[in-house]
């Protein structure tokens, strides 16, 4: 198994050209923050990401919010070029803790920490 970090950068809208097991491909990280617990009365505003994945000049296989933590090709591996593995954006500062033998607790991904706390990872099985 290898693992393949894919560097990204604090950029709202970027898209980054990456070879995943001697395929070409293009992920699309784009940035939104919107409002939360707006009917409580307090509402907050929360970083959100989306990523989406295509064969390097084509259309999208698939688009989805990224989330920390987990694969986001789980649910699209059954589609025409998807890749094979597993790429999840992990939270380094949990990952650190886990070691240390704190709490294991992966936070929401912030717009400060996209490419430095929260990295982006993708392993082949």
């Amino acid at each position: 198994m290898a693992i393949t970090y894919i560097p990204v950068d604090q950029d709202p809208n970027k898209t980054y050209r990456v070879t995943l097991d001697g395929q070409g491909y293009d992920i699309t990280l784009r940035y939104n923050q919107r409002l939360i617990n707006v009917s409580t009365g307090f509402p907050t505003s929360a970083d959100e990401f989306t990523i989406s994945v295509a064969l390097t000049g084509e259309d999208e296989i698939f688009k989805c919010p990224l989330k920390t933590n987990r694969d986001v090709l789980e649910s699209y591996k059954y589609r025409e070029g998807c890749p094979q593995g597993s790429l999840m954006l992990r939270d380094v500062a949990a990952d650190t803790n886990l070691i240390d033998g704190k709490y294991y607790a992966p936070e929401r991904a912030s717009y400060e920490g996209i490419g430095t706390r929260f990295v982006l990872l993708y392993s082949n099985i």
